[in-house]
């Protein structure tokens, strides 16, 4: 691949026009010839990346095409589910690879690479008139675009790292009420809690509170000699801690692993319940469902409940 053409990719998260290209030397011919040998991938019409794309995961697809549909427009900027994938915080089940952005235009026109939507001064920085908005207008959007489920991941991980406030996101909740869907933005609001420390872990709380349960994520666990640990999410009232197993850091930490034995072992002479729960069951909730209820009901009620 051409040397300027590289740069030009790697500049812009491994993406170019191709009018980019065009400026540069590359026509369309040589283009061409680079998707035919796959140095270069078509991501739209006029975008290419310069790495495969299509077969990675939903928030790793809408990252290319957002950065695509970024190169193609100078004049948009990220919005909901874009903006969110652009900072770095995880998405989940937003349904859709398409890029939501927003540039000077009158009404939304959708295409295969993205939407195109115009500004709305409610979803603008609250710093900034001038700016494009934050995370937690992106937040409200995703809740708005996806539902409670796609949003209440965003607002866990960007409260858990400090990347928004609460207050933040509420007050932008406030400037949509009434909106259609607005409904999913409440949901969220009263759903999110920054103590959830993965994805898994947010949708395991998600999925036991449909259940109607109360639970604590990160339940400090204590014995005579203290707190020596802390479960993923403690059921409310009784001795049961569901733990979420995403399987990665054991199979690349042997010490994480044994680490985590000790403090369920430890966990258990103290009368905690174990239960935990895996990536696949969060997918059979007619699977998991029962199985948790069959715990509770075997759990019992705490001394300190």
């Amino acid at each position: 691949m051409d040397d300027a053409l590289r740069a030009l990719a790697d500049a812009q998260g491994g993406v170019f026009t191709t009018m980019q290209a065009r400026r540069i030397g590359v026509g369309d011919r040589g283009l061409a010839r680079l998707r035919r040998d796959e140095e270069v991938h078509a991501v739209a019409r006029s975008v290419s990346s310069t790495t495969p794309w299509r077969d990675g995961r939903v928030d790793a697809r809408l990252l290319v095409r957002t950065r695509g549909a970024l190169a193609l427009y100078p004049d948009s900027y990220a919005v909901g589910a874009s903006a969110l994938v652009l900072a770095g915080v995880p998405v989940h089940r937003v349904g859709s690879d398409r890029a939501d952005v927003a540039r000077p235009v009158h009404r939304e026109v959708l295409t295969d690479l993205c939407r195109i939507r115009p500004p709305h001064p409610s979803l603008r920085s609250s710093t900034s008139p001038s700016t494009a908005p934050g995370l937690a207008e992106a937040i409200v959007q995703t809740a708005l675009d996806h539902g409670h489920v796609a949003a209440v991941v965003a607002a866990d991980h960007a409260l858990h790292h400090g990347l928004v406030t609460r207050a933040e996101i509420e007050a932008v909740a406030d400037l949509v009420e009434g909106w259609p869907e607005s409904a999913r933005v409440r949901t969220t609001v009263a759903l999110m809690d920054g103590r959830s420390e993965s994805v898994g872990e947010t949708l395991a709380r998600l999925f036991v509170v449909g259940l109607g349960w109360r639970v604590t994520p990160q339940l400090p666990l204590r014995d005579a000699a203290g707190v020596f640990g802390y479960g993923d999410l403690g059921v409310d009232g009784t001795n049961l801690v569901l733990e979420f197993d995403g399987r990665v850091k054991y199979a690349s930490d042997a010490d994480a692993l044994w680490k985590e034995k000790r403090r369920e072992d430890r966990g258990r002479r103290a009368g905690y319940l174990f239960e935990r729960i895996i990536w696949s069951e969060l997918d059979a909730p007619a699977v998991l469902g029962p199985r948790l209820t069959a715990a509770r009901a075997r759990a019992e009620r705490r001394p300190d409940a």
